[in-house]
């Protein structure tokens, strides 16, 4: 396991938060669900805000 690599999403060691496919996809789902209207502009799936909160 790669120890350099953190992803806040599952808490655990082995790939990046940036590259989270799991965490794409839940953010894809809320999205299409319109949970996350306000941080979707012009066709846009992610503001900096969402971005920012996401890495939080």
């Amino acid at each position: 396991m790669d120890r350099s690599k953190y992803c806040c999403y599952h808490r655990s060691y082995g790939h990046m938060t940036e590259d989270c496919v799991h965490l794409k996809d839940a953010i894809e789902i809320l999205i299409q669900k319109g949970y996350a209207r306000k941080y979707v502009k012009n066709g846009e799936k992610e503001t900096h805000e969402a971005q920012m909160a996401i890495e939080a």
